[in-house]
C-alpha cells in the first residue's frame, strides 16, 4: 500500500520528475501530430480543431516541463511560440 501521507503519495521526487517529463514528451508528440494534421487540411474547418488541440497540448506540456527546468522542450515561450522566438529576439 502506498504511503498517502507523503507529499507525492509514495513516489520519490525523482519519480515525479520522470512522470512530468513523460507527460511533457507525450504532449509534445501529440502537438506535433496535430500541427501535421492541421497542415494537411489547409483551410478546411477541421484544421482549426487541430490548431486548438496543438495549443492546448503545448500548454499542458509546458506545465509538465516546468519542474525539470524545461528539459523536454524549453521555457513556456518555447512551448507556446517555438524556439525561433528567442533567436529572432537576438537578431534584432
Amino acid at each position: 500500500m502506498a504511503d498517502t501521507s507523503s507529499k507525492f503519495h509514495g513516489l520519490t521526487e525523482n519519480q515525479v520528475l520522470k512522470l512530468c517529463n513523460q507527460i511533457a514528451s507525450t504532449a509534445d508528440l501529440l502537438a506535433e501530430l496535430c500541427r501535421t494534421k492541421a497542415e494537411e487540411h489547409g483551410e478546411q474547418p477541421i484544421a482549426l480543431t487541430f490548431h486548438a488541440l496543438d495549443t492546448m497540448l503545448c500548454g499542458i506540456g509546458a506545465l509538465a516541463d516546468m519542474p525539470s527546468g524545461g528539459s523536454v522542450v524549453g521555457s513556456y515561450a518555447d512551448w507556446m511560440v517555438g524556439p525561433l522566438f528567442k533567436e529572432g529576439a537576438k537578431t534584432q
